[in-house]
């Protein structure tokens, strides 16, 4: 099994200006097709570790290589490439309100330079019929659910066939029903060949779908 992610002896920090780590001696390592749920209190370093895994904090000390790029060489300039091989799902939707489901994942395919409008046309049909929303196409955000406005997020997620997905408690916003399903959603993904990062504070979830847990805690990963 190939390394998706493989992090050694590192050093995670909130931000960029702080010189005090809020993890400390990370390593971690996730194999392709696996769903690694990362657990731990609000401030415990889960999101920190996320930002750093996708390129939006630094990676200051120890090594790390996630989709085949060292961290320790992202820069301005190959940050695009490097995001070309990453999903990621916010608890946040951030869909364009005025714009239709469909409109919002042609939106993103056309920002990284997919022009052939039948192509376009085929990979957001795939991706739509992935998270169950192709009956929901034409839909503005507005007026589908919380659930469903989710697997919109999803689909923006996998349109570039990612290697890994990251999702930052992509159900904190969601009833119990539509929180299950979107997790289901996940480990069908899973199946797939794609690797995922779900963050949760969702004990249940996790007991209903089980998978290798990573616990925050104490300034270290558990």
């Amino acid at each position: 099994m190939n390394n998706v992610v493989h992090i050694e002896k590192a050093l995670i920090y909130a931000s960029s200006k702080l010189n005090s780590p809020i993890l400390s001696d990370v390593s971690l390592t996730i194999g392709e097709g696996e769903l690694l749920y990362l657990v731990g209190r609000v401030g415990s370093g889960k999101s920190s570790l996320m930002k750093t895994i996708y390129g939006e904090l630094p990676l200051r000390v120890g090594k790390g290589v996630v989709c085949g790029f060292d961290l320790r060489k992202i820069t301005s300039k190959n940050l695009y490439k490097f995001r070309r091989h990453i999903g990621v799902v916010f608890q946040e939707y951030n869909l364009m309100a005025g714009m239709s489901v469909y409109e919002n994942l042609e939106f993103v395919l056309r920002a990284t330079e997919w022009k052939n409008k039948r192509a376009i046309n085929r990979r957001i049909e795939e991706v739509l019929n992935t998270v169950s929303m192709a009956d929901k196409a034409h839909r503005l955000p507005s007026e589908v659910s919380g659930g469903e406005r989710q697997r919109v997020c999803i689909a923006r997620a996998i349109l570039s066939s990612p290697r890994l997905i990251i999702a930052d408690e992509p159900t904190g916003n969601l009833d119990p029903a539509a929180a299950s399903e979107i997790i289901s959603l996940f480990h069908t993904i899973v199946d797939q060949g794609c690797s995922v990062i779900l963050s949760t504070h969702n004990s249940e979830n996790v007991r209903l779908f089980p998978s290798r847990v990573v616990r925050c805690a104490d300034g270290f990963l558990i």
